[in-house]
C-alpha cells in the first residue's frame, strides 16, 4: 500500500463553526447543526436541508454548510473562510504532518 492508495477524510467542527459565523448563525446552534451535520452520509441533501430549515437555518447557510462538506482542496476552503481562518490553519498544519506518513 502507498500513498495513493490511501485518503484522509476529515470532520472538522472548527470549519463548521467558522462557516456558521460567517452567515451569522449564533453559537446555541453550533451543537445541533453538528447533529445533522453528521448525518449527511446517512440521509438525502433533501432530509438534511430539511432538519437544518427545522432549526431555523437560512437556505444560503444550509448551501454554504452543504457546500463546505464537499470542499476537496485548501483553495476551496480558503475562498469560503477566508485565508486568516484558523481552521485553515489547523488543516494546513494535519496535512503537512500526514505527510511524513
Amino acid at each position: 500500500i502507498s500513498s495513493q492508495d490511501v485518503g484522509i477524510k476529515v470532520s472538522s467542527r472548527k470549519v463548521l463553526q467558522g462557516v456558521l459565523a460567517k452567515y451569522g448563525i449564533p453559537s446555541e446552534l453550533f451543537a445541533p447543526v453538528c447533529v445533522i451535520v453528521d448525518k449527511i452520509e446517512k440521509l438525502p441533501r433533501e432530509k438534511v436541508e430539511e432538519e437544518l430549515g427545522a432549526l431555523g437555518v437560512p437556505p444560503e447557510t444550509i448551501d454554504g454548510v452543504l457546500a463546505t462538506m464537499s470542499v476537496r482542496s485548501f483553495e476551496q476552503l480558503e475562498a469560503l473562510l477566508g485565508s486568516d481562518s484558523d481552521a485553515l490553519t489547523d488543516l494546513r498544519r494535519l496535512f503537512e504532518l500526514a505527510k511524513g506518513y
